[in-house]
C-alpha cells in the first residue's frame, strides 16, 4: 500500500473510529440499569485524589483534539494533485485511534466497578499515548506554529493528564484489593508522598529533556488540584500538602529555566 493511500484510510479512521465509539458508550451509560458513576471513587479515595475541578482540563483537551480532529482531514476531498503532506499522520499512525477506544473500555470497565480491567485499559491508554507521543518526536522537530497548535498541544496536553490519572488508577486498584489494609512496609501517607515523588520524577525529566511546557503546566495543575483536596478534607495531612507545594515550586522553577534556556 502506498503512503497516499494509506494516509487516506488513516484520516478516515480518525475521522469515523470515535463516532460508534460515542454513540455505544452514551447509549450503556443512558439504558443499561445500575450503570455505575464512572467518576464516582466512593469507597476508593486515597491522599493523591485531585480535587474535583481538576477534571476541568478535559475541556481544553477535547477542544485542542477538536482542532486535531479536523486538521488532519483537511485534504480528504482533494484531488490527488492538491494533496498536502503530512507526515504527521503516518508518525501517529493507528495511535489516535487507540486513543479513543481505550478510554471508552476504561470507561464502561469502571461504571460496572471492574476495577482490575478498568486499570488494564487505563494503563493501555497511556502506552498509546505515549507511543504517538514518541513518533511524534514532540518539541524534537522543528513545526509550524499551526502544527504546534493542532498537534503538539493536544498530544502533550493529553499525554500529561493521562499519566496522572494512571497514576491514580493504578492506587485506585491497590485499594480495591485491599494492599496496605492493613499497612504494607508503609503506611499510607508514605505511599502516597513516593506516588508523588514519581508523578514529580516524571513531569520535571519531560520538561527538561522535551522543552515541553504543556507537560509540565498539567503537571503543576495535577499536584495543585491534589494540594486543594488535601487542605479541604477534614483531616489535613501536612506531609501531603508540604511535598505538593515543593513539586509546584520545582516544576515552575524548571519551566521558568528551560524558557530563559530558550
Amino acid at each position: 500500500m502506498n503512503n497516499n493511500k494509506r494516509k487516506l484510510l488513516l484520516q478516515i479512521a480518525n475521522l469515523l473510529t470515535p463516532i460508534p465509539i460515542f454513540v455505544v458508550t452514551s447509549l450503556i451509560s443512558l439504558l443499561v440499569p445500575n450503570f455505575g458513576q464512572p467518576f464516582d471513587s466512593e469507597g476508593y479515595e486515597s491522599l493523591i485524589d485531585p480535587s474535583g475541578f481538576a477534571f476541568a482540563i478535559w475541556f481544553p483537551i477535547f477542544i485542542f483534539l477538536g482542532i486535531f480532529y479536523f486538521y488532519q482531514a483537511r485534504d480528504l476531498f482533494k484531488s490527488d494533485e492538491d494533496k498536502i503532506e503530512m507526515s504527521f499522520i503516518h508518525q501517529i499512525s493507528i495511535f489516535f485511534i487507540l486513543s479513543t477506544i481505550m478510554p471508552a473500555l476504561w470507561y464502561l470497565f469502571w461504571g460496572f466497578q471492574v476495577v482490575w480491567l478498568s486499570t488494564l485499559f487505563m494503563i493501555l491508554y497511556l502506552v498509546v499515548l505515549l507511543m504517538g507521543y514518541l513518533r511524534l518526536e514532540i518539541n524534537l522537530v522543528e513545526r509550524s506554529r499551526i502544527e504546534k497548535i493542532a498537534i503538539v498541544v493536544p498530544w502533550s496536553m493529553h499525554t500529561a493528564w493521562i499519566t496522572a490519572a494512571t497514576i491514580i488508577s493504578v492506587k485506585t486498584f491497590f485499594i480495591s484489593i485491599s494492599f496496605n489494609n492493613p499497612p504494607f512496609l508503609f503506611p499510607e501517607n508514605v505511599w502516597a508522598i513516593l506516588i508523588l515523588l514519581v508523578a514529580l520524577a516524571i513531569y520535571t525529566a519531560v520538561v527538561i529533556t522535551r522543552k515541553d511546557y504543556i507537560f509540565g503546566a498539567v503537571g503543576i495543575w495535577v499536584l495543585f488540584a491534589i494540594l486543594a483536596e488535601r487542605l479541604t478534607a477534614p483531616t489535613l495531612v501536612l506531609e501531603i500538602v508540604i511535598v505538593c507545594i515543593i513539586g509546584i515550586g520545582i516544576l515552575t522553577l524548571a519551566l521558568i529555566y528551560m524558557i530563559y534556556r530558550t
